[in-house]
């Protein structure tokens, strides 16, 4: 949740990194984790794939869940994105 310039994060915390917020990263930064975002995207969009033929409730769940994921809710540190919505 950001509150001014204040980001409030219930996550695990980092090692290294500060959370940011992917839509303000820039240059190699920015690069770098819209990779690592396409990545793990690119996972669960297997992950639909094969439980389409398993769970069909699972698969329609996860993939409504990744259609509304928007850059300015995509929190990236320790070379990992949580995705928003």
């Amino acid at each position: 949740m950001k509150d001014g310039n204040y980001i409030e994060f219930h996550g695990i915390k980092s090692k290294y990194d500060t959370p940011q917020i992917l839509s303000e990263l820039q240059d190699n930064n920015a690069i770098k984790y819209q990779n690592i975002k396409q990545e793990t995207l690119a996972y669960y969009n297997s992950k639909i794939e094969e439980f389409k033929a398993l769970d069909k409730n699972k698969s329609e769940y996860l993939s409504d869940a990744i259609k509304s994921i928007d850059d300015r809710f995509v929190f990236c540190y320790d070379d990992k994105v949580i995705l928003g919505a």
